[in-house]
């Protein structure tokens, strides 16, 4: 477990306030992309875009498909729908077979707060996913995924954010916190004004970065979060 930038005694007296608690998808409840080519992925949706002469400025060496997305310009019509239907389809096609990130079956199960997923995943995939896994009705807050519309509302922008506020009728934001595993994550959170749980499974180098972006804590295992919600579930 990864205490805040001060450097001082890990205060989770905090997490007893918490009243819902949001999950971002990829990372957190499920490894997604586990074992695919998402530097790929990256290529082709970079090729459908240019069929459709798609400005892709400063995007060309991009590996992340959500971010070409997100940032290419002025993307709307056919352009669009033929992105976001190709991405959807990848993101199901990857959902099918996703693994449970480790820990967080318990941590779910035993929540008794409001839960919701608030992702730049499309809606199909999370909602497949959850389902294959007995898990979906455990989220009553709902499952906010990217507007395909407005692909641009992706975090970090709190879009995705802000709608699971309004499902769950939350009026006090700072009783609601984000467990996320990316910046942008962090920035959403900080946007929408709500807490934000790092998660950075070993390995991983952003763990400092998230803390410098307001994370309450960081944390390396779903299990530590367990310890803290779900006291005497270890």
């Amino acid at each position: 477990m990864i205490p805040p930038a001060s450097g001082s005694a890990l205060d989770w007296a905090w997490a007893a306030d918490v009243r819902a608690l949001l999950f971002d998808f990829d990372g957190p409840v499920c490894r997604l992309f586990e074992g695919h080519d998402t530097g790929r992925m990256a290529d082709d949706l970079r090729g459908i875009l240019r069929g459709h002469d798609a400005d892709l400025s400063g995007l060309h060496q991009e590996r992340n498909a959500h971010t070409i997305l997100r940032r290419t310009r002025g993307l709307a019509g056919a352009a669009l729908a033929e992105a976001e239907k190709w991405l959807t389809e990848r993101e199901c096609e990857a959902a099918s077979t996703a693994r449970l990130t480790p820990g967080v079956r318990d941590l779910i199960e035993g929540l008794s707060i409001p839960l919701a997923v608030a992702s730049n995943n499309a809606w199909d995939a999370i909602d497949g996913c959850l389902r294959r896994e007995g898990l979906l009705e455990r989220f009553s807050g709902g499952i906010h995924g990217r507007d395909p519309k407005e692909p641009w509302r992706m975090k970090p922008h709190p879009d995705c954010i802000e709608r699971a506020l309004h499902h769950l009728g939350a009026d006090d934001r700072e009783r609601v916190a984000l467990i996320g595993d990316s910046e942008a994550d962090a920035e959403a959170a900080r946007e929408a004004g709500i807490a934000f749980v790092g998660f950075v499974p070993e390995g991983r180098a952003n763990a400092a970065r998230l803390t410098e972006l307001g994370a309450r804590v960081v944390v390396a295992e779903m299990t530590e979060l367990t310890r803290v919600f779900l006291p005497g579930r270890d």
